[in-house]
């Protein structure tokens, strides 16, 4: 049924020419795809939704489709095309002098999720550092507890009883 609303929705947003509304209905439909394991229908909406943002010059939703690739190629463990995307986000995010600090901090969130599936701790670490200072001084829900998430699982992971102690301490800050 949501699917519907969705679809409804979407082709509302194409016939009003509403750029948002497409991309975020895009997004929404993409996700629940995802979620119900239709993989190639996921993957077509976000590359629909790179060619729409594209031709507008709607960086911000470039930006967002190609991190809903990364997301929805990690969701399904296919690591290299989840790198490929979150490297393709990060260097738009980051191409503007003027770059949005949400947009370029999700986007190293998004990449040192990849890098922590990848098992690489120090990357991890890197980009997670990099989203930091972006989310400085922007309101918490901008991204920041979708990086103590995966802060706190490195910390939990760890041989030392104080990064442990540390690791549980940040996953309690997202309850």
């Amino acid at each position: 049924m949501s699917i519907e609303f969705c679809k409804k929705a979407l082709a509302a947003a194409k016939e009003d020419n509403m750029t948002a509304g497409i991309q975020w209905t895009t997004s929404l439909l993409g996700d629940i795809y995802k979620e119900e394991g239709r993989i190639d229908e996921a993957v077509s909406l976000y590359q629909e939704s790179i060619k729409e943002s594209k031709k507008k010059n709607d960086l911000d939703g470039e930006v967002n489709a190609y991190s809903d690739l990364s997301s929805v190629y990690l969701h399904w463990k296919l690591f290299k095309q989840a790198n490929e995307y979150a490297n393709i986000a990060i260097n738009l995010a980051t191409s503007q002098n003027d770059t949005y600090p949400r947009l370029a901090g999700s986007s190293f969130v998004i990449k040192g999720e990849v890098m922590y599936n990848m098992n690489q701790k120090d990357s991890t670490r890197y980009y997670l550092l990099k989203a930091d200072s972006c989310f400085k001084g922007i309101e918490y829900d901008s991204g920041q507890g979708e990086m103590d998430k995966i802060l706190g699982r490195i910390m939990i992971d760890s041989s030392s009883a104080k990064d442990i102690q540390k690791g549980i301490t940040c996953l309690n800050s997202l309850i």
